[in-house]
């Protein structure tokens, strides 16, 4: 098993967290620590123990105590998000330029998937799609992530052997929220999306009114996004 690793975005990850969970429940969780750490109450809430690091790029990081998780800070991930617009709009010039250099390929799937369809071959992969009885145990209608496969026929989840009760309590708030977000979305909802928030682990720590008025914050932040 690797002591650590750096991520795409060069933030690194001892994977003490994935450590954790395989002791605790017998399974092998996903191995980066610091996506897995978004889905657990006991995490990233509240105001936790930190240190001061310094990445790569000599950004300077706060890391938490336990299990040595890696907060991004909001400049890194705005200056990455500069980076990838820029390199999108190149790569689209040398495609459209076809004396140009050809631009390299992405580590994302997604195109592999695009031409496995168009093309009607197969691609395995991990998809997200709607639980459609691939992970029993889970709201149908959920987006869920498990292997699928892609071909000329479209996207085919392929269903997961039965999880375990312990594991499916730890999922199941993931995806009973994701589900009430977009149904909120797409109704004008706004109680519905505050009843999200109040069961997402993260805001464990919060009162009802706390996560009322700062969900109130977010819709005022992103009005321009969801203007209802």
């Amino acid at each position: 098993m690797p002591t650590g690793s750096s991520d795409e975005i060069g933030i690194y990850s001892a994977h003490n967290l994935f450590i954790e969970l395989y002791d605790a429940f017998g399974y092998l969780p996903y191995p980066a620590d610091r996506h897995t750490s978004e889905f657990l109450p006991f995490t990233l809430s509240g105001f936790p123990p930190t240190r001061k690091a310094t990445d790569s790029d000599g950004v300077e990081l706060d890391v938490l105590n336990y299990c040595d998780i890696a907060r991004t800070p909001i400049l890194k991930r705005r200056k990455t998000a500069d980076f990838c617009g820029k390199r999108i709009l190149e790569s689209a010039a040398r495609l459209k330029d076809s004396t140009g250099e050809t631009p390299p390929k992405s580590r994302e799937t997604g195109a592999d998937m695009i031409w496995a369809y168009l093309n009607n071959q197969t691609v395995t992969d991990a998809v997200n799609t709607l639980n459609i009885g691939q992970i029993e145990g889970l709201p149908l209608g959920a987006c869920v992530e498990t292997m699928g496969t892609v071909d000329g026929f479209g996207v085919r989840p392929i269903t997961v052997r039965k999880v375990p009760e312990i594991l499916l309590e730890i999922m199941r708030p993931q995806a009973v929220c994701s589900k009430w977000i977009v149904e909120a979305v797409l109704e004008h909802n706004k109680e519905l999306l505050f009843h999200a928030l109040y069961r997402d682990p993260q805001c464990a720590h919060l009162s009802f009114a706390q996560i009322k008025q700062m969900g109130g914050e977010l819709l005022e932040a992103n009005k321009k996004f969801v203007n209802w």
